[in-house]
């Protein structure tokens, strides 16, 4: 019969410190308890100050018997006195309780360029963001890695920071300990530690217990003589001892799960409430207040999965998950217009629009038409006699531009009148987007890196011009597609979305995106709407960011992998997707 038993295997790193600035770690176990402390600053004989300090940590950790996190958060308090004579004074402390089968994790951080970094089945866990001057706890599963260290640590290693995960612990010190310099100060320290769980057999149980009855000869001279007599006081003792000793551990194992159960719960609904408060104002921080508090509800469910508190509040959560996050599952996308009522097997490839009106073309049948928003009533502008063979199309206001062999073809809506504005030019590369904004018209050119601009002039139009500034370089090789709102906007195969402004570069990053964007379809954004619209058929959602990049919202339905383009309606609040000859329409929340 064979008996799994729980093991923390432990390393520690520590680089070349110096005497004016230090960065020391210690661990050890004592009876099922491990105690691991990290404490960094710059003071007058920073080395001894911080070990000194340590070592009496080490000891107050194990001579004390207030509950585990009462004792780290003593313990902090009296680190960080006796270490505040130096500048940016740092401490980070854990402790993990044995009991045979599981082990539980208490952390405090004290330090803001301190981590802990929780690595689990491929998933890296910040912990101090959920510490953030309080004891956080959780239990350890097999396989777990928990890494503490300085935050010099992992901006020396890099990208290489992978091998704390990836190496075996049993020559992660000697590894790391290479790559430190020899000669330069560099006050880094590290303790990682991993839960293993090992089978031990019967026989090893039986020896270890043999081997831990020390004394057995001094109590057989107290025995008394008679077997029977004999019998019976070893029954006696041995049902009193083994009374005692469940008892005891059972109330230990009970307050310790109690108080366990208690700081998960209470730190779930702090961050459940944080993550409402701001929503609005910071999507961002609100997602990672959410994600905080599914962590600690699961760690909580774990030690008291009966509980009723703990289940009300899993039920909150979900329930306002989609609210907090701007998250919005199949949202209910309708079938607004097929555009065979326009005429029979009308199809287009994309949309453009502009003041309640769509525009689409038929490449193939080389027919434009707009409809309208309001009613959905449509009108042919113009056809192949026209157009020629009609490539790509843009509305803008009144005026609807068409890039066909003849050129650039112009039809003023409202008259019905259309004829060649700029004739086919040689000197053109692969035009893969034209948008016409504040009566300008221009062209996106692959081929030549630039886009083509021209200008209303008193005989028609300009000659081109270029619109980059002389001096901004730009690649439009992969380019997909092109926006205006006053800044021009470039999407690039994958999920690069650029924007300029006057020719140069401008300030555009995607931030707080649950998902990288990977297939970035299509995009909308125009000078009368607030945020950008991606089409993101990979991961089939449709994304909402301000003009920074900044995210605000996202709608997730597997509809979104067979639309093809999309425009936004954002003062009548509404979005519709193209698929081939059908358009739909979305609400926005």
């Amino acid at each position: 019969m064979a008996k799994i038993r729980v093991m923390l295997k432990i390393a520690k790193i520590v680089g070349l410190n110096s005497d004016i600035d230090a960065a020391l770690t210690i661990a050890s176990t004592v009876s099922g308890s491990s105690f691991f402390a990290l404490a960094s600053s710059s003071v007058d004989d920073a080395f001894t100050s911080i070990r000194q300090a340590l070592t009496e940590a080490e000891s107050a950790f194990f001579d004390s018997h207030e509950a585990l996190p009462q004792r780290l958060t003593e313990i902090g308090e009296t680190l960080l006195k006796t270490l505040s004579a130096g500048e940016d004074s740092r401490v980070l402390l854990g402790a993990v309780s044995e009991d045979g089968e599981h082990c539980a994790l208490y952390l405090l951080n004290r330090g803001p360029s301190l981590k802990a970094v929780l690595f689990r089945e491929g998933q890296e866990i910040d912990l101090c963001s959920l510490s953030e001057g309080q004891v956080i706890s959780g239990i350890l599963e097999a396989g777990d890695r928990v890494v503490i260290a300085t935050g010099s640590l992992f901006d020396f290693l890099g990208e290489d920071a992978a091998v704390l995960e990836k190496l075996p612990i049993e020559s992660l010190e000697d590894e790391i300990s290479l790559r430190l310099p020899e000669a330069e100060n560099l006050p880094v320290a590290a303790v990682i530690f991993e839960k293993e769980e090992v089978v031990v057999k019967e026989a090893e149980v039986v020896e270890e217990k043999k081997a831990s009855a020390p004394g057995r000869h001094f109590l057989g001279k107290l025995l008394p003589k008679s077997r029977r007599k004999v019998a019976i006081l070893g029954a006696i003792l041995l049902i009193a001892a083994i009374s005692a000793t469940v008892f005891s551990y059972r109330e230990k194992r009970s307050q310790e799960i109690s108080a366990l159960f208690a700081k998960n719960i209470e730190v779930a609904e702090a961050k459940f409430k944080e993550a409402r408060e701001k929503a609005d104002a910071e999507p961002g921080e609100a997602a990672k207040s959410l994600s905080a508090a599914v962590l600690s509800l699961d760690e909580a469910l774990k030690t008291d999965p009966d509980s009723t508190r703990a289940k009300d509040l899993k039920k909150q959560i979900e329930e306002g998950t989609g609210a907090i996050l701007k998250i919005y599952q199949n949202p209910d996308i309708q079938l607004w217009l097929d555009l065979s009522l326009i005429k029979q097997g009308f199809k287009t490839d994309y949309l453009s629009y502009s003041r309640g009106k769509i525009l689409v073309l038929d490449k193939e049948s080389k027919t434009l038409a707009s409809v309208s928003l309001a009613n959905k009533s449509n009108q042919i502008l113009a056809g192949e006699e026209k157009l020629g063979a009609a490539k790509l199309a843009s509305l803008n206001g009144s005026l609807a531009w068409v890039l066909s062999d003849k050129g650039l073809v112009k039809t003023q809506t409202a008259e019905n009148k259309t004829g060649v504005t700029v004739k086919d030019d040689e000197e053109w590369g692969n035009i893969l987007a034209i948008t016409g904004f504040a009566n300008n018209i221009y062209l996106l050119d692959s081929t030549k890196s630039q886009v083509w601009k021209y200008v209303p002039v008193e005989a028609g139009y300009s000659d081109k011009q270029t619109y980059f500034a002389k001096d901004t370089k730009v690649d439009l090789s992969g380019a997909k597609q092109m926006q205006i709102d006053s800044s021009v906007w470039i999407s690039k195969s994958g999920g690069q979305l650029l924007k300029y402004t006057q020719g140069v570069a401008d300030y555009f990053s995607y931030s707080g995106l649950i998902k990288p964007i990977r297939d970035l379809k299509s995009f909308f954004v125009a000078d009368d709407t607030e945020h950008v619209y991606l089409l993101d058929t990979f991961d089939k959602r449709l994304v909402v960011l301000d003009k920074k990049g900044n995210f605000k919202a996202e709608y997730q339905s597997d509809k979104f992998a067979g639309f093809s383009d999309l425009v936004v309606d954002e003062k009548g609040k509404k979005v519709y997707l193209l698929e081939s000859s059908k358009i739909y329409s979305m609400d926005l929340k």
